[in-house]
């Protein structure tokens, strides 16, 4: 990569983080990713407090204590996207030996991404397990999380899913 390109990527990752706290924080993920290469059509408008993205995913309300406090700190959850093989090809990235490009929201094939805003300035790490696991239990496809908190702190999380496990 020559020295000019890298710069300007650089740069661009730099003003996609400083997006991040402002504005909507949906629309500043989608741009962070898109900035690191992940863009995909595959984004349903699903977005909304916790208790409204599970009635929307036609789910079950989940009366766990992990549900109770994801629901206490969440302040928003937003679907990004959906990536999948055609998503990954058509970004010039290696090709994966997948199905179909609509959106599914149980299909295994893909990954789902994420983007949640939190209530609180910080969380201790198994915190962000517990919900990271919550919000996976809404989606067969393995989910990528993008959490914000209320002092703009961003963690990034996901569960490495085994094919004998849910």
């Amino acid at each position: 990569m020559s020295t000019s390109t890298e710069h300007s990527r650089k740069e661009n990752m730099t003003a996609a983080l400083a997006a991040l706290p402002n504005g909507d924080f949906l629309d500043a993920a989608r741009g962070l990713l898109g900035t690191l290469g992940y863009r995909s059509e595959l984004a349903p408008e699903l977005r909304g407090s916790v208790d409204e993205i599970v009635d929307a995913l036609g789910l079950e309300k989940r009366r766990t204590n992990a549900a109770r406090n994801l629901s206490r700190n969440a302040s928003s959850v937003g679907f990004i996207f959906q990536v999948g093989e055609n998503e990954i090809s058509a970004n010039g990235q290696q090709t994966l030996d997948w199905g179909t490009a609509s959106f599914e929201p149980g299909h295994t094939e893909r990954f789902n991404f994420v983007a949640v805003e939190l209530r609180g300035a910080g969380y201790a790490r198994g915190r962000y397990a517990e919900f990271t696991r919550e919000i996976n239990a809404w989606f067969n496809a393995p989910t990528v999380i993008l959490f914000k908190t209320a002092a703009n702190r961003l963690t990034l999380a996901f569960v490495h899913r085994r094919v004998n496990r849910r």
